[in-house]
């Protein structure tokens, strides 16, 4: 019986060979994009949880302000006490990172892309295998540095690297390391990643009272004692910051034990060590993946049951030769599994040549062989036979309802009207889930562009930064070089705005506790970056010979002080923090924005006079020739500092990478979004086929009478394309409450109009059009002799 239902299933996909490729093509996309997303998935849920017992595996997160995002940047002199009154952490591990450092191992030099400074604890929180060298001992003093294969492969080539000395140059000048391990690269999947890790040198300055809680410098990690649980530890964290950190400003911040397993996905923390992601992504790219196979499913549907009436005389003569209704029901179901079956290599092949691009573009390593594990093969051959069973079960049970009586007579049609409604139905679901994403799609370019386009209060563009390192006292002789350069508008110290400070001080007052940023900037700060004075005056007024002691505030600092309107010449308060006591507000500047549009930028800062003191510098070049100005640049920069280049970044485009997360999702939705209207359309344009097909004599007919190929075409698509206006109805209403939620995110956004939806709907009948209309036109075009020669 089996070998008999597939050699009919056969012969019915050969006989309609275009609904049937349809059909494979419909299936193949859906298959191929749910088999990429799961990967993706499967991909970012393995985050850090490779290694033994990484379960085990936490990190210290401190909130300054109730509302504010955590962050992983721990005061100095916590790591120290917490190894003894903590006991609810086995070790404790603190890890800091150096971004693009430069090696040399004699005449060849490397720059490193991420090295971790740590201590001996890393490998007993984090117990990564040596490929060389002990784990114990490879960090166990100071001047030790482990490499990755492929960090010991640039800097040493074929030769062993163990016990080799690499030049490092740090930012206290260079140093000597010894190469005490290697290791195989961390994979793609851990949110700790690095080419290298370097023993830190002991903090002993750590201890001074003055720093010991008031320089917020390194994340710390810890591995659990056994049977401990997060929330003791937090517990314990809590009880020990109470007692024992002295600065009364930190009793009111919050400490709190995270596991690193939620690193990636689930948490949000500034100044985190590597790029975050977000698990809400992964819901929405998983619904969005079987929203695009629910549409091929439908078009199976679809297309099914518009063939019924093609395949009723072969239900009706098997009824009366005595197959029963299940027979026939496993018949039909067992061809649309064929279908799904035959799709699946070809979806297959699709995802095999996605993954590489996809991989790239979402920076994850989808091509590993380990990526098709048991579960995932198993999921794909469940995923491929329950898409076969949810596409033909209607059309199966429909089919089967035909009495043979009336089949024999040509009396079939009495569930005509119920059959058409049902197919109306499934095209209005598959057009409004096409909708919805077209929508989001328009809503997020908009939101895009009216972040590129905001006023931030500083102009980004034509400006340069980068971090500075061993100019020692020739910060005037550089700054001076600099002014020299054709292309230099104007040069500054201080660090870029836009790309958040780090707060160094909370506020003096015992009822008003906020984090405030105290930025060291040069003289020609503010007109380098374009940001007005609206009140007193800049630094650039000032000369050498001036007194430091004055400071810059903005308008929400001002305010702060109660000193709006005339915050000019007037002292800070006795009790500001020692390092800002006796200064006097030189000139206030409006707010401006020194992060995301997901904040406000109502938050105070302070500009203190201390170019020498500044880490950053920042340069205005002139308009044109972007190349030939930093290689004059560098070329002064060499002039002082012969030994590392000045690693320069256009400001604009560091301030564009953080959206990257938005400029991605914008990018994922238009590519999801063309792959769901194509599948629905193959579906559309499948349907209009067959309807042209049912009304031949009708249009050979209407042409017999007048009627123009125009007028034909026009009523042939009429009925389709109400359907696509019915989608959009359904579709408007949840894409703007999707798209509202989303926008709620940020601070500043684009108003949520009429435009993205009047797009889509265009769009949508647009394509809409094209699909039904090529067949309707090919149909209103023939003879109409032939016509009403048919049947």
């Amino acid at each position: 019986m089996l070998k008999t239902n597939l050699t009919m299933a056969l012969r019915a996909l050969l006989k309609h060979k275009r609904f049937t490729v349809i059909n494979l093509l419909g299936l193949a996309v859906g298959l191929a994009v749910c088999l990429t997303i799961g990967l993706y998935i499967q991909h970012e849920l393995r985050y850090d949880r490779f290694l033994p017992e990484s379960d085990r595996v936490v990190r210290l997160l401190r909130q300054i302000e109730p509302g504010d995002p955590f962050t992983v940047r721990m005061p100095l002199g916590v790591e120290t006490e917490l190894r003894a009154q903590v006991p609810a952490f086995a070790h404790v591990t603190p890890i800091d990172d150096e971004s693009r450092v430069l090696m040399e191992v004699g005449d060849r030099s490397v720059r490193v892309d991420r090295v971790l400074l740590t201590d001996s604890a890393f490998f007993q929180v984090f117990p990564y295998p040596l490929l060389q060298g002990n784990p114990e001992q490879a960090l166990a003093g100071p001047s030790r540095i482990v490499l990755t294969t492929s960090a010991a492969a640039q800097l040493f080539g074929e030769a062993d690297p163990m016990g080799q000395t690499i030049s490092y140059l740090t930012p206290d000048g260079p140093a000597d390391v010894t190469v005490t391990g290697v290791m195989a690269d961390p994979p793609s999947h851990t949110h700790l990643r690095f080419e290298a890790l370097r023993s830190r040198t002991p903090v002993d300055w750590a201890l001074d009272g003055r720093f010991k809680w008031n320089y917020f410098n390194q994340p710390i990690y810890a591995q659990l004692a056994e049977n401990a649980t997060t929330e003791a530890a937090e517990a314990q964290i809590t009880a020990f910051k109470d007692a024992t950190i002295e600065a009364e400003w930190m009793q009111s911040q919050v400490m709190r034990v995270e596991a690193a397993q939620d690193a990636h996905l689930i948490s949000e923390v500034n100044y985190d060590l590597s790029g975050q992601s977000d698990v809400r992504f992964l819901y929405l790219f998983g619904a969005i993946g079987l929203f695009i196979l629910l549409i091929a499913c439908i078009n199976y549907t679809n297309l099914a049951t518009a063939q019924a009436t093609m395949r009723t005389r072969e239900v009706g003569v098997r009824k009366v030769l005595g197959a029963r209704p299940g027979q026939l029901t496993g018949q039909f179901l067992l061809e649309a599994v064929m279908v799904s079956v035959l799709a699946l290599p070809l979806a297959l092949g699709l995802t095999q040549l996605a993954l590489p691009f996809v991989g790239r573009f979402l920076e994850a390593d989808l091509t590993a062989g380990g990526a098709w594990s048991a579960p995932i093969v198993g999921g794909v051959v469940a995923m491929v036979l329950l898409v076969g069973l949810v596409a033909g079960s209607y059309p199966a049970l429909f089919l089967t309802r035909y009495r043979p009586a009336q089949v024999l007579k040509g009396r079939v049609l009495q569930v005509r009207g119920g059959q058409a409604t049902i197919r109306r139905g499934l095209v209005v679901v598959q057009f409004a889930a096409a909708l919805v994403l077209l929508v989001s799609t328009f809503v997020v370019q908009d939101q895009l562009q009216y972040i590129q386009e905001r006023d931030l209060g500083f102009d980004a563009e034509y400006v340069v930064s980068a971090e500075i390192e061993g100019l020692g006292e020739q910060h005037d002789a550089f700054m001076a070089a600099l002014e020299r350069q054709p292309s230099v508008v104007s040069a500054s110290y201080g660090q870029p705005l836009g790309l958040g400070f780090f707060n160094v001080m909370t506020s003096w007052e015992d009822d008003a506790e906020t984090a405030v940023p105290v930025v060291n900037v040069g003289y020609d700060y503010f007109e380098t970056l374009g940001i007005p004075i609206t009140e007193g005056q800049s630094f650039a007024s000032a000369t050498p010979g001036d007194p430091v002691s004055t400071i810059v505030v903005n308008a929400t600092m001002a305010q702060l002080l109660e000193m709006e309107g005339d915050a000019v010449g007037r002292p800070m308060p006795a009790s500001t923090p020692s390092f800002l006591s006796g200064t006097t507000v030189r000139g206030v500047l409006s707010d401006v924005h020194n992060s995301t549009l997901h904040r406000e930028a109502g938050r105070p800062i302070v500009f203190r006079l201390r170019p020498t003191s500044a880490f950053h510098v920042v340069v205005r070049l002139q308009p044109g020739a972007p190349q030939q100005a930093l290689a004059e640049i560098q070329e002064a920069w060499r002039t002082f500092v012969t030994d590392r280049p000045l690693d320069l970044q256009f400001l604009d485009e560091q301030i564009a990478a953080q959206y990257r997360a938005e400029t991605r999702l914008g990018q994922i939705f238009s590519v999801f979004t063309a792959l769901a209207i194509f599948v629905a359309c193959l579906g559309l344009f499948g349907l209009a086929a067959f309807a042209t097909v049912a009304r031949t004599k009708e249009i050979g007919v209407r042409k017999v009478l007048g009627a123009t190929v125009a007028g034909l075409v026009a009523t042939l698509s009429a009925g389709f394309l109400r359907l696509v206006i019915v989608a959009f109805m359904v579709a408007a209403p949840i894409a703007y409450v999707t798209m509202e939620r989303w926008l709620e995110s940020f601070a500043y956004r684009t108003p949520l109009g009429l435009t993205p939806f009047l797009l889509a709907v265009g769009l949508a009948l647009l394509v809409a059009t094209v699909a039904v209309g090529a067949q309707a036109a090919r149909a209103a075009m023939r003879n109409p002799v032939e016509a009403l020669r048919y049947e």
